[in-house]
C-alpha cells in the first residue's frame, strides 16, 4: 500500500490529527480530549521493505510543513507502517533522537502517553539494561526507556540473542512485563501519596516487520485511556464515489489480490483516519492487540 494513503491522505489521518486540535473520539465515555491537542514538535515514520526491514524517516518539524514526507509517502510502498506525531513533554529536548519511532535491528516501537515519576525511575532503570542495550539509547524521553526496557523483558530476561526471529507470542508477553514492571517502579520509586507520580498511560506499538503488538492501557483507571481504534477490511483504498478512503473490496480487476477469506488491511490508530464511523471500533480499556502477518487480530486483556 501507498504510504500516501495511510499518512497524508486520509481526512483524519495522522498528518490532520497532528494539526487539528479538535479530536475526533467516537465512542468515548468521558475523556474526549487527546493528551495534547496539537502536536507540533516533530513526527517519525517506519515502514518495512520487502525484506522486513525497517527504514526511518524522523524530524522535529511539524508533519504538515515537511515537504519531505508528502514526497516520499507519494512515492513508497509498504506492507506495513508505524507512524507518530509527537508534543514534548515540558522540559525534554526537541530532536530527532526524541521522535518516534524507536528502533533495534528489526524491532520498531512509539508510544502515546506519559510515566508519571519518571525522572525518579530514569537512572535505576537505566542501570537495569545490557550494555548492548543502553548503548542504543539516543534520547531522553521516558518513552524511549520504556522501549528498551521492553528490550530487556525481550532479550535479555529470555536469554535471546539479537539476531534471533521475534515472535508475536515473544512481543506480547515482553509487553505485558513492560507494563507490569513500569507499574512496579513507579510503586518502588514514586511517591505513594502522589497521584501524579503514580499514573501512566501505557499505548504502547510494537512491530518486528511481520507482526504487531499494541496496548491501550491507563493507571489508575480515573479517566479513559488514550483512545485507540481498530479498522479492518480487505484493504484500504479511496472509494471515487463516496470521495474518502474506505475499508473494503477492491473492485478494480488488475489490482484484486485473492485473500481466501483472511483480513488483509488492518489499521491500528490513535483516532480513527476517517469519518466513517461503522468502519472503526474503539479497542477496549486494559486490552492487548495482536495482528498476524495475515491482518488477523487478536484481543486480550492486560488484567
Amino acid at each position: 500500500m501507498r504510504l500516501s494513503s495511510l499518512i497524508t491522505k486520509p481526512k483524519n489521518g495522522i498528518v490532520q490529527q497532528a494539526i487539528d486540535a479538535v479530536s475526533y473520539t467516537p465512542g468515548l465515555k468521558s475523556n474526549h480530549q487527546r493528551n495534547h491537542q496539537v502536536n507540533a514538535d516533530g513526527f517519525g515514520i517506519s515502514f518495512y521493505d520487502d525484506n522486513k526491514q525497517p527504514h526511518t524517516y524522523r524530524s522535529t518539524k511539524p508533519a504538515w510543513s515537511d515537504t519531505n514526507l508528502t514526497t516520499l509517502c507519494d512515492n513508497i510502498n509498504t506492507n506495513l507502517t508505524l507512524a507518530h506525531v509527537r508534543a514534548a513533554t515540558p522540559g525534554l529536548a526537541i530532536n530527532d533522537a526524541n521522535c518516534h519511532p524507536f528502533t533495534f535491528n528489526q524491532l520498531t516501537f512509539m508510544h502515546n502517553g506519559g510515566i508519571g515519576g519518571f525522572n525518579k525511575m530514569k537512572r535505576p532503570l537505566s542501570y537495569m539494561f545490557a550494555d548492548s542495550i543502553w548503548h542504543n539509547v539516543q534520547g531522553d524521553t521516558d518513552s524511549e526507556y520504556c522501549f528498551h526496557y521492553f528490550l530487556q523483558h525481550l532479550f535479555t530476561n529470555n536469554n535471546k540473542d539479537y539476531d534471533e526471529l521475534i515472535t508475536q507470542e515473544e512481543m506480547e508477553n515482553a509487553l505485558r512485563q513492560t507494563i507490569d514492571g513500569l507499574q512496579d517502579l513507579q510503586r518502588k520509586y514514586g511517591d505513594a501519596n502522589d497521584i501524579n507520580e503514580q499514573s501512566a498511560s501505557m499505548n504502547f506499538c510494537v512491530s518486528n516487520g511481520t507482526e504487531v503488538v499494541a496496548s491501550r492501557m491507563r493507571r489508575p483507571i480515573i479517566e479513559d485511556s488514550p483512545s485507540l481504534y481498530l479498522g479492518t477490511g480487505n484493504d484500504f483504498q479511496y472509494d471515487d464515489e463516496e470521495e474518502v478512503f474506505r475499508f473494503g473490496t477492491n473492485n478494480n480487476a488488475e489490482t484484486t489480490v485473492e485473500c481466501n477469506g483472511k483480513q488483509l488491511a488492518t489499521i491500528i490508530s490513535s483516532e480513527p483516519l476517517t469519518k466513517i464511523e461503522s468502519d472503526w471500533t474503539l479497542i477496549p480499556e486494559e486490552t492487548l492487540v495482536s495482528i498476524n502477518a495475515d491482518g488477523e487480530v487478536k484481543l486480550s486483556s492486560l488484567l
